[in-house]
């Protein structure tokens, strides 16, 4: 009782800007979630409604990556600078559009949007990033970053099994999408209202828009969290195309197991993964993830080789919850780390960037494994590239390097 007394402490903030502060951001994630919830559907709308074949799918996965990669021009233009800006820019190219989703009328222009919601997408991580480095304290950032991921996922597992239903019943996916871009305009002036609330006064002070140095330990980092993100994308394409082509999932079925499955493991375990991250070593925290995920392509190809049952499938989606949960606070929080006293957003906005460059590579890669050889490769694929991350980690936590400096 005492434990459950000490955590929800964490949530009494010293100020009434810090309360608002948060609750703006609650706000965020909430409608955030909902647009998220939305796009877990892409490649469903994409093979269902648009006739796609598997090589749009995977185009449409790299071209969602190549919007990442645009991040690095927020980081290093809004080092040490109010992000008020970079957000207008996203609300407008990346969600408003979703308003004229009528016009979406085959693959192509669909693919078009979805780029232009991921662009929008990269300018968030850096900015909210910034402000956790600047406004809350290390000793509950993961904790409380952990409850905001966990009502962004509850409201993507709302809106992605409602959109699943609607979509069996109507095929009218112009309307989902649109409602789509109101949630991301509502998610965005949640955004501009955390950035006019927001102290930067901690940072060093903005200097010429040009990259900086980075920190050594970052890049190596960064390494493992390549190999990592490798095996995570070999997956993307795959394994929806697998459940929709192999398995016969529908609409309905693809929203419950992307939606409600991974979203409610993932809600189970994020609460305690924010704690692990205040109190353990980031490099400990990615290494226990690995094996996790690794049982999440073995999954699938357990279902493809022995046992083709949806159990197997779900199975595979509760390891996948409780590994990403840990990588999740990981890929937003670990850059604060590193960053010493500059901005943090232009260390996530480098590790940002970097999920883009490995995202216009991975799904190529797992297009042309499962569609040259099978499946069953991909998945095989994903399971190694999840423990040489590991192994990485591994060697790094054996070699006794202090490769994280915690900033307060």
């Amino acid at each position: 009782m005492n434990r459950i007394r000490q955590y929800f402490a964490n949530f009494i903030f010293e100020t009434k800007k810090k309360t608002a502060l948060y609750r703006l951001l609650m706000l965020h994630s909430f409608f955030e979630g909902l647009t998220q919830g939305i796009f877990l559907l892409q490649e469903t709308i994409a093979k269902k409604s648009l006739s796609a074949t598997d090589f749009h799918v995977t185009v449409l996965t790299i071209l969602i990556h190549i919007g990442l990669v645009f991040s690095i021009f927020f980081g290093v233009y809004f080092r040490g600078r109010k992000k008020a800006p970079g957000y207008v820019v996203g609300l407008l190219a990346g969600r408003l559009i979703f308003l004229f989703s009528f016009l979406i009328g085959n693959i192509y222009i669909f693919i078009g949007f979805v780029f232009l919601y991921y662009f929008s997408t990269s300018v968030i991580s850096p900015g909210i990033n910034s402000v956790f480095k600047n406004e809350f304290k290390i000793t509950n950032r993961g904790k409380l970053f952990s409850m905001l991921r966990a009502a962004m996922s509850l409201s993507a597992m709302l809106s992605s099994y409602i959109a699943g239903k609607y979509l069996d019943l109507t095929q009218n996916y112009r309307i989902v999408l649109i409602a789509a871009g109101i949630f991301g305009v509502l998610s965005f002036l949640m955004l501009i209202a955390v950035d006019n609330t927001a102290d930067y006064s901690k940072m060093r002070a903005a200097g010429p828009a040009k990259p900086m140095p980075l920190d050594r330990d970052f890049l190596r980092f960064e390494a493992c969290f390549m190999t990592y993100g490798f095996a995570f994308m070999i997956m993307l394409p795959a394994a929806p195309i697998y459940l929709i082509d192999k398995m016969g999932f529908s609409f309905t079925q693809m929203g419950f197991v992307k939606g409600a499955m991974a979203q409610i493991f993932f809600i189970m375990f994020i609460p305690f993964a924010g704690a692990v991250f205040d109190r353990m070593s980031p490099w400990k925290v990615f290494r226990n993830s690995q094996i996790l995920l690794s049982l999440f392509p073995l999954g699938f190809l357990l279902a493809d080789t022995f046992f083709p049952h949806r159990t197997v499938i779900y199975a595979a989606f509760l390891f996948y919850g409780m590994g990403i949960s840990s990588m999740t606070v990981l890929w937003t929080l670990a850059s604060i780390y590193f960053a010493k006293g500059e901005d943090s957003s232009y260390y996530q906005s480098v590790h940002v960037a970097f999920t883009g460059v490995r995202g216009l590579l991975a799904p190529a890669l797992s297009y042309f494994l499962f569609r040259t050889f099978s499946f069953r490769v991909c998945f095989i694929m994903a399971a190694v590239l999840f423990l040489a991350a590991f192994a990485m980690a591994q060697y790094r936590i054996l070699a006794g390097k202090r490769t994280f400096i915690a900033s307060q």
